[in-house]
């Protein structure tokens, strides 16, 4: 079991549901199943909307409100805008901006009791000239630094995977506390070309050691409150980042599920015996024919005119 590391949840999944109940900081994506079912202990953090209004972050707080109303739940933490969708992460991009409208969140969520984790920013984002404007405009008053941290095949480096410290240094070790609210394998410039630990071809057992290692770094950094890992619940869009498989052993309830991959290769080839199969079925058992008639002809029996 992990110390600092919990779910990323993007489905509520059985798996995913049964780490969240056990898990000591727990994160769902446009949803809360996850967070109700959370221990009374762990951090909870939402982000409810996958794309947020940038006129007024006024009424991006209260449309939020709106939606944790009818789920009947409003959590303890939460993220608005995420990474560079709709508001950049750089000074002359879209920060200064960025930074105003959290601090208009910030008002609107603390009179309502609740906290907000900014700024979600990138992984490798954004440099030291940025975070010192941060901090020059209060950090927007938020609870604490939302991150992502990913690495490729060096683990536990300090321009992704750990970069916090870097941040932590810059601003003299005065900042709110961090959360990282993803993290995981990830494509990375230099170090791999593909995203997800399923599609760079490691082990389940590889992946959770990798995991196990980042959990025992941030355990030496106090100001680091919890990370969520990228993602349990992925489903289709995002099955090479998928940890389901990994539950049980993180849990201690079940050993290692190492996932059947099927190479490019050999994905292609079931596709064409596949539709091949499907012609040979076809010209065998004929479910229809196509006669083609001449002008003044009849339709013969059996036929009918299409």
């Amino acid at each position: 079991m992990f110390a600092k590391l919990g779910p990323h949840v993007l489905a509520p999944t059985s798996p995913a549901m049964d780490w969240s109940r056990a898990a000591p900081i727990v994160k769902h994506t446009f949803g809360v199943d996850a967070l109700r079912e959370a221990p009374a202990g762990a951090l909870k953090i939402c982000r409810p909307i996958w794309h947020l209004r940038t006129d007024s972050g006024v009424e991006a707080a209260r449309e939020i409100l709106r939606q944790y109303d009818a789920w009947g739940y409003r959590p303890p933490i939460t993220e608005f805008w995420n990474e560079g969708d709709e508001i950049g992460q750089h000074l002359g991009a879209g920060l200064e901006r960025r930074v105003e409208l959290t601090a208009e969140v910030v008002q609107v969520f603390h009179t309502n009791n609740l906290q907000v984790a900014g700024f979600s920013f990138s992984v490798g984002n954004p440099d030291e000239d940025d975070w010192q404007y941060v901090k020059s405009q209060g950090f927007a008053g938020v609870d604490c630094l939302a991150v992502h941290e990913y690495w490729g095949t060096k683990v536990n480096n300090l321009e992704t995977a750990l970069r916090h410290r870097k941040v932590h240094e810059w601003l003299g070790g005065v900042h709110p506390p961090f959360v990282i609210t993803e993290c995981g394998r990830d494509w990375i410039p230099g170090e791999t070309s593909v995203g997800g630990w399923l599609a760079q071809g490691i082990s389940a057992e590889q992946y959770l050691t990798e995991l196990i290692a980042y959990d025992y770094a941030l355990l030496q950094d106090p100001y680091v409150i919890g990370a969520t890992v990228f993602t349990a619940g992925g489903g289709a869009n995002w099955r090479y980042f998928d940890v389901d498989t990994l539950v049980p052993a993180i849990l201690g309830t079940g050993t290692i599920a190492e996932p059947i991959r099927l190479s490019g290769w050999l994905m292609l080839g079931a596709l064409a015996f596949a539709a091949g199969a499907v012609m040979m079925l076809l010209n065998t058992f004929r479910p229809y024919d196509i006669l083609e008639l001449q002008a003044g002809e009849t339709i013969p029996p059996g036929y009918v005119e299409v």
